[in-house]
């Protein structure tokens, strides 16, 4: 699990992982940080941009790929989605 800040609907580093001690440390402090050729072409709101309660695939140094999913975001996604479908039958 991970805790990150979210302003005007854009993702504000740095991003927290729990700990095994149930802990929360930046990731910098674990090792992980964005690959820069991946991110050097990119702007702050692609990078940073949330969209149907994810954020953009991104890759690590390590060559790690990886995806934020936003619970409550996701939870107002698939209620809309429901919604939709019983107004559709």
């Amino acid at each position: 699990m991970g805790q990150i800040e979210v302003v005007g609907g854009k993702i504000k580093p740095p991003l927290y992982f729990q700990q095994e001690n149930g802990e929360y440390r930046p990731v910098a402090t674990v090792g992980k940080k964005l690959e820069p050729a991946f991110s050097g072409p990119m702007t702050p709101d692609e990078l940073y941009a949330i969209k149907d309660g994810m954020s953009i695939v991104f890759r690590t140094s390590d060559n790690e790929y990886g995806r934020l999913f936003f619970i409550s975001s996701l939870i107002k996604v698939h209620k809309a989605i429901r919604l939709h479908h019983l107004l559709l039958i």
